[in-house]
């Protein structure tokens, strides 16, 4: 599991520079040698033959580091097995195929860099005093005054939002943000990931959208054929969050099942809207919220799907939505739907959180 090779004789430990740069150490090679750094410090190592070597002591805590670093990615393809349903995963299984490129790409790193998490200290102190945390991952969303002026003694909830630097594709972030959640403290993780890979307005293109990124299921959920490498990036990027998102929740909810959660997207459009092959192609309507991985997610940790319209909470356009939860309040807008008729769409071409109107930024939870 953690990949380390033991041996009867007596023999001098080796530790992979790949592994070493998994865990965060960076290295640079110059005419005067070689220099590492590993979480704000130089490394004390020197060269024997043109190979960095390390005092036993460190060298060993680095070993230990690479094998956490190994353990937690067996346990999260332990995780992804569990989800499809059994022991082992079927030679055919969607995530068995891009495993290499998504999979690995999921957890955050064991031994995260203070100097590369986004937060000053003056913010991660109060994440140390605060008796209760709220972690908001608001991606690019742009109203977080609400959140921010909470006002609860004891209680700190956590803007991670892209424009005030905190992206989760940041591996040292997000190994810091899974740390948090296995300290009890979290209480709550709220979510409302980027859907413009999966946006309905993709099947659209006479009124202005962009050609479809993904298909509703198979191995082509994760890209269609006749992507360019930029747009197959995109749609790679869009999949790692949504996994990362239930990452998150999951050792969350491990640690206490008392953890609020919200997980929001646009409403499944197989759920609202009559199936039309000559619109989709016949790839089916894309949704997150259809996903096997979702699904076995919400069924392990009791949750349940809420679907509404955001028209009944004030907004201007019906926008059918879908909230995978655990919270009572939430669960009162079961079924609340709204039949007035939308205003005309701008033509914008815009994909965001399926509603070219909508100024919040795609993925951005609804308005509550």
């Amino acid at each position: 599991m953690s990949r380390t090779l033991l041996v009867k004789e007596e023999a001098q430990p080796i530790v992979p520079l790949s592994d070493l740069i998994n865990i965060g150490v960076s290295i640079e090679w110059n005419d005067q040698g070689c220099k590492m750094r590993h979480a704000g410090r130089i490394l004390p190592i020197y060269l024997d033959e043109g190979c960095p070597v390390i005092g036993l002591t460190e060298g060993l805590d680095l070993m230990r580091q690479v094998e956490e670093f190994h353990e937690r990615r067996a346990r999260l393809r332990m995780a992804v097995m569990r989800v499809a349903g059994g022991e082992e995963l079927p030679a055919d299984h969607d995530l068995e195929e891009v495993a290499p490129r998504l999979i690995e790409r999921i957890p955050g790193k064991v031994r995260w860099d203070p100097a590369l998490v986004p937060m000053n200290r003056r913010l991660r102190k109060r994440i140390q005093k605060a008796k209760t945390v709220i972690i908001h991952l608001s991606y690019s969303g742009t109203e977080t005054s609400p959140w921010d002026t909470h006002g609860e003694d004891n209680m700190l909830i956590l803007n991670i939002e892209i424009k005030r630097g905190m992206d989760m594709h940041n591996d040292h972030l997000f190994g810091f943000l899974e740390q948090l959640c296995q300290s009890g403290r979290v209480r709550g993780v709220y979510a409302g990931p980027p859907c413009r890979t999966v946006s309905l307005l993709r099947f659209q293109q006479e009124e202005g959208g962009p050609r479809p990124f993904k298909s509703r299921d198979g191995i082509h959920r994760f890209g269609l054929p006749w992507l360019t490498a930029l747009e197959q990036a995109e749609a790679d990027g869009d999949t790692i969050l949504w996994l990362k998102t239930l990452q998150l929740m999951t050792v969350a909810l491990e640690e206490s099942f008392e953890c609020a959660v919200a997980l929001e997207q646009p409403e499944d459009p197989a759920r609202w809207k009559e199936d039309d092959p000559e619109l989709h192609g016949g790839w089916g309507y894309p949704s997150f919220m259809s996903w096997t991985e979702t699904r076995q997610f919400a069924e392990r940790f009791g949750l349940e799907f809420v679907h509404f319209d955001q028209k009944v909470l004030g907004h201007i356009r019906k926008k059918p939505t879908t909230m995978l939860t655990n919270m009572v309040t939430l669960r009162e807008l079961q079924g609340r739907r709204d039949t007035t008729p939308d205003p005309p769409i701008c033509q914008t071409g815009r994909v965001g959180n399926a509603d070219p109107d909508d100024q919040r930024g795609p993925g951005s939870p609804p308005k509550i």
